[in-house]
Parts: C-alpha cells; sequence; structure tokens
C-alpha cells in the first residue's frame, strides 16, 4: 500500500495536506498539526480565512466542546495528498486559530475522522532516529 512519511514540524507531528480552489486544479499546501484527540464528524480545523477561501459549500454548524468551544461554521473543503491516492471532500470547522497557541508555520489541525480515511497511521522514527509521522493508504 503507499504511503507517505512526514518530518516532525518543531518536534511535533504534521501533515502537509493541498486545499483546493477549484476542484484540486490549483491547490495550497497546509502544515496541519495531527491531534488523535479530536473527534467528531469534522476532520480539519482551519482558520475562518482558509475555511471562507476554499470551502466549497456550508456544512451543518456545530456546537463544539474541547479545545475549542461554542457554534462554530463548517465547510466542506476539497483536499488531497499528491503522493499517495488521496483526495476528498472533508469537512473543516471555521475558528480563531490564535486560541491554540500554534508554532509558527502550524496551518490548523487535522483530528481522527481525518485519520481513520487511512488503513494505518502514527509515528515512526526514521534509520536515523528522527520522527515521522505516517500515512498509508
Amino acid at each position: 500500500m503507499p504511503a507517505v512519511r512526514f518530518p516532525y514540524f518543531c518536534d511535533l507531528p504534521m501533515v502537509l495536506l493541498t486545499v483546493a480552489e477549484d476542484r484540486l486544479e490549483v491547490g495550497v499546501v497546509r502544515r496541519l498539526l495531527v491531534d488523535s484527540g479530536f473527534t467528531g464528524d469534522s476532520s480539519l480545523i482551519l482558520s475562518s480565512a482558509d475555511c471562507s477561501t476554499f470551502g466549497k459549500r456550508l456544512a451543518s454548524v456545530s456546537d463544539v466542546a474541547g479545545a475549542i468551544q461554542g457554534i462554530h461554521q463548517r465547510v466542506w473543503i476539497p483536499c488531497a495528498i499528491p503522493e499517495i491516492p488521496f483526495r476528498s471532500s472533508l469537512i473543516a470547522i471555521a475558528a480563531d486559530l490564535s486560541a491554540f497557541s500554534l508554532p509558527n508555520g502550524i496551518d490548523g489541525l487535522v483530528g481522527l475522522s481525518f485519520l481513520n480515511q487511512f488503513v494505518r497511521w502514527g509515528a515512526e522514527q526514521d534509520p536515523a532516529g528522527s520522527w515521522e509521522f505516517v500515512l498509508e493508504k
């Protein structure tokens, strides 16, 4: 099965996800922190600006509890990981990311409903001992 490996960023697991404006013909890569504790129907948490730019249609609003709380708008976002055969429209929560204190260079989060689309996912060390996050389709 095809797999992709993402080196940790600032000692944190992350994935690079291409989000698209025009049905994946034009995309922008976003570096997203992996949070397997982020559960529910939504797959991503992105900035309100990204959701406005890349959202293709509205999803139902959601009352969110956890790292962010309250009623949040959600949108369907076309996404891809070009290195493996992954293309999907995922539900993203539009949020003010400043509440997360994310390192510079992290553009949002992926949660468990994103990860569950893969046959295998998790952290592994490469032969040199550096950590990577692996997604296998």
